[in-house]
């Protein structure tokens, strides 16, 4: 991604009257980021303006929501009151959330993450219906990424297409769960998109990056923390982890979820970051291989989901 960080300061400059030098931060692949200060800069292509809009509109919502349990990237108000469009970029600046975001490999930061999305649905599941940055839910996503991968223009080899028929099969054998429980998600607490603090305990205290945040089923935020466990906790105890995720949240929430809908719901995150990736490769702006790791992901998944089975 172009560094446009000359760009950031004629922004920062004109928008909000600040001369601090903004820090380039490497976080994500959809946006790019700054450390300014106390605040967050942030630049997306301009054809995203209308998901920001509505992902600005929801945070507005949840902020001025009674007993909101978490921390929430607060808007910095510009000298010209609408989003500014600049060098064909969509900015916005942003307060910092404190905490730590969650440490890679800690059961506690897991517990505490996991208990943290419980308390999430809990308090989302009474919001009435509300509009979200995003439209589609986790199986809408799957059915785009399927007719995008008809169309044979991705770069997937013969066996990323293999592993990818049989997890659009797998999916399709599972889909009833994702019927149930539908409500406001998160969308994506990976690690990154989440702040964490100690106080007689590790709790989760803040939540970021709303962009992924639609009507789906609940298990959709569990298979975020799920990809964690699984592509990035350096363990031997992976079906250990995954499980305990089930029973930690099952626990704070009052809601079971199997195994083997965890999986499903693994697999359909995996297809919607493929339709994501795939849209950004054919526009120039992914490299291949983030579209053919995805296929590679999904077959790991579908291998450990033949192993638990066998259990």
């Amino acid at each position: 991604m172009t560094d446009h960080s000359s760009n950031a300061r004629v922004v920062l400059r004109t928008f909000w009257n600040i001369d601090s030098e903004p820090v380039k931060v490497d976080i994500g692949v959809n946006k790019e980021t700054w450390r300014v200060g106390a605040y967050w800069l942030n630049a997306e292509p301009i054809d995203q303006l209308h998901r920001i809009e509505r992902e600005l509109s929801l945070l507005d919502l949840l902020s001025a929501t009674p007993d909101l349990p978490f921390c929430l990237p607060l808007v910095v108000p510009n000298r010209f009151e609408e989003l500014p469009i600049h060098f064909e970029q969509v900015w916005r600046l942003s307060e910092h959330v404190d905490g730590r975001a969650p440490i890679v490999n800690s059961v506690d930061d897991l517990d505490a993450v996991t208990r943290g999305i419980a308390r999430l649905h809990i308090w989302s599941s009474h919001l009435s219906p509300i509009s979200t940055p995003t439209e589609l839910d986790s199986y809408g996503y799957f059915q785009n990424a399927v007719s995008l991968l008809e169309n044979e223009v991705l770069p997937l080899s013969r066996l990323d297409r293999i592993s990818l028929t049989e997890g659009e099969e797998f999916v399709n054998s599972k889909f009833k769960a994702f019927q149930q429980n539908r409500q406001l998600v998160h969308g994506d607490p990976s690690y990154p998109n989440l702040r964490v603090m100690e106080n007689q305990g590790v709790s989760l205290t803040g939540l970021i990056d709303w962009e992924s945040s639609r009507v789906d089923s609940t298990i959709s935020d569990l298979a975020v923390l799920g990809q964690t466990v699984v592509f990035r906790f350096q363990s031997k105890q992976t079906l250990i982890n995954l499980l305990r995720i089930l029973d930690v949240y099952a626990q704070a929430s009052g809601t079971e979820f199997q195994l083997q809908e965890l999986f499903t719901a693994m697999v359909l995150g995996k297809f919607e970051s493929i339709f994501h990736h795939g849209c950004r490769f054919l526009q120039g702006r992914a490299e291949a291989s983030m579209v053919s790791s995805q296929a590679s992901k999904i077959a790991a998944i579908l291998t450990l989901k033949d192993f638990a089975a066998n259990q």
